[in-house]
């Protein structure tokens, strides 16, 4: 049976709040499923890890940490309309792209959470 790798807790901050679910929500799903493992790739924010890795050991369930990040149209600290922008005299919609990114190993959860302060410190 394939790993949801897509999947949002309470901590995630995206506009709308596409993740309203607990770490212990997300375990439950999952065991009544029959999932032996599950990521979690909140948008823009680690700050699920501890708790959401903490939870799914608990219950036996292999936790895979990420994030949901975005690919910048610019430089991160040039700062753009992020729902729209002019082009030739009328407005057009920006859409951010969107990269999952999930870590492998040690090395790979420091460098998400590397990458994660940095873009919280220098822009997105």
């Amino acid at each position: 049976m394939p790993t949801p790798i897509h999947n949002h807790t309470h901590y995630s901050f995206a506009p709308g709040r596409d993740g309203l679910s607990s770490p212990e929500q997300i375990a439950d799903r999952v065991k009544e499923l029959g999932y032996e493992s599950v990521a979690v790739t909140d948008h823009d924010v680690v700050a699920s890890h501890f708790e959401f890795y903490n939870t799914m050991v608990e219950n036996d369930i292999k936790p895979i940490l990420g994030i949901e990040a975005y690919q910048a149209r610019q430089h991160r600290s040039e700062h753009a309309d992020k729902q729209s922008d002019i082009i030739d005299g009328e407005k057009q919609r920006i859409d951010n792209y969107h990269l999952i990114l999930l870590a492998k190993n040690n090395t790979g959860l420091r460098n998400l959470w590397a990458l994660n302060t940095q873009s919280h410190r220098e822009g997105f």
